[in-house]
């Protein structure tokens, strides 16, 4: 994959991404629909979208965050020891367009199978796109749900008492409690039958009255 300088990510150059109570919480439908047409032009949209580009923890030296699938498909992204796993299995899952201006992984998975080869045609012109728009911070590239979320939508909260998010998958018209706010943090692109971009939210996070990511 022509993307990244490498190495694991280190804990302070992670620390450096907005935290989601700090990053901007709107993209604009006109940006958006200019990245899916990128997306559709280089035939990685069954694979990759996009995800608002935060963190919610901070790292220190020699950990990750690791995504893990438990039972039923839930997602749970966690602060990780590097030494703790096989670092042969480690696969980037999540990338972000770094200060060197290089797509960098900033979070992981491991031996997941469905990681694409990126072209550095793509890369080149996503690049150049985020920085035409000042999304390079804003911005990053993340696997698409494996069924492509038609008919629900998956929800992140933040797991009390220990360092990770868990991910499930909610109907589409799921709401959040009372006082409680969804940020939409990842979207796909897809064609329809004529041809046209459809641009599909597939993630969002949850916060509370106080702007703060919500726990559960």
């Amino acid at each position: 994959m022509q993307h990244t300088t490498g190495h694991i990510l280190p804990a302070p150059t992670f620390n450096k991404i907005p935290r989601f109570e700090h990053q901007v919480h709107v993209i604009a439908p006109a940006a958006l629909h200019a990245i899916g047409e990128l997306f559709i032009e280089h035939d990685v949209q069954q694979h990759y979208g996009v995800g608002l580009l935060h963190r919610h923890f901070d790292l220190q030296d020699n950990q990750i965050m690791l995504h893990r699938l438990n039972a039923g498909d839930i997602d749970v992204c966690s602060v990780c020891d590097v030494h703790s796993v096989d670092a042969t299995l480690l696969v980037p899952h999540s990338l972000y367009l770094n200060s060197m201006l290089t797509f960098e992984p900033f979070e992981y998975s491991l031996g997941d199978t469905r990681v694409p080869h990126f072209d550095t045609s793509f890369l080149d012109a996503l690049r150049d796109l985020l920085i035409s728009l000042a999304l390079r911070e804003t911005i990053s590239l993340v696997p698409n749900p494996s069924d492509g979320m038609p008919n629900g939508i998956i929800v992140e909260n933040t797991l009390a008492g220990i360092e990770a998010t868990q991910s499930t998958v909610q109907p589409r018209e799921w709401t959040p409690h009372k006082g409680d706010t969804a940020v939409i943090t990842g979207w796909r692109f897809h064609q329809d039958q004529l041809g046209r971009l459809q641009i599909v939210e597939v993630k969002e996070c949850v916060k509370n009255g106080a702007g703060v990511h919500n726990v559960t």
